[in-house]
């Protein structure tokens, strides 16, 4: 019981350290790095810090939201409708760019 307690715990303060933006999206680069995919992208007035050198977000295959994102954003772009991100100021999906907890799209909150 500790254990499921700890855990769900864990997973509140991960949510609780996110942070969030919500502009346009205004580029992307899919890549591939050591055999995972990496979806990398900038929103309107992206900011940086830490890690984040480049002021974009990125999510590798690795993470099973990579797809969804990266549908979600594609279609953000294209359409010019704005994207909410939630992110983590940590860099592990790519070096330079932040890592993507959710992507979301429309009247739906993150």
């Amino acid at each position: 019981m500790k254990k499921h307690l700890v855990a769900i715990l864990c997973c509140f303060a991960a949510v609780a350290s996110a942070q969030f933006q919500t502009a346009k999206v205004t580029g992307y680069i899919p890549y591939e790095s050591g055999g995972r995919q990496i979806f990398i992208f900038q929103l309107e007035g992206n900011a940086s810090g830490g890690c984040n050198t480049t002021s974009r977000f990125a999510v590798d295959s690795n993470s099973l939201k990579f797809k969804g994102t990266q549908a979600a954003i594609m279609a953000s772009f294209h359409t010019q409708t704005d994207v909410t991100v939630v992110y983590a100021q940590t860099c592990g999906a790519w070096v330079n760019s932040w890592d993507v907890v959710a992507a979301c799209v429309g009247n739906i909150p993150c």
